[in-house]
């Protein structure tokens, strides 16, 4: 694997720990009733490559799981990341190729 790709899967995988987070940070303060991550950040986090751990942590910490208005954004989001991921590939892959 060439050092570039390593380092952005790592740097990928960093950003959903990030989201992960956000989400067991959100569930604390839900419990202790502090000041709350807003739902909007929540939403935004897939958006920004994080929808692994976006997903990941709305099914391990049970986070708002059956609240619609949280979970059609947060689909939306999930995949509005998937398709800006899978866009430079699709690029890549048909672009022209010189002769």
């Amino acid at each position: 694997m060439s050092p570039a790709l390593v380092a952005g899967l790592c740097a990928l995988g960093l950003l959903n720990l990030v989201s992960f987070a956000a989400f067991g940070l959100d569930k604390r303060r839900a419990r202790q009733r502090p000041r709350r991550v807003p739902e909007s950040t929540l939403c935004w986090l897939p958006l920004l490559g994080r929808a692994a751990g976006a997903r990941v942590a709305v099914h391990v910490l049970r986070h708002k799981p059956a609240k619609t208005s949280f979970r059609l954004p947060l689909s939306a989001a999930t995949v509005g990341c998937l398709l800006r991921l899978a866009a430079p590939a699709w690029w890549l892959r048909n672009r022209e190729r010189p002769r």
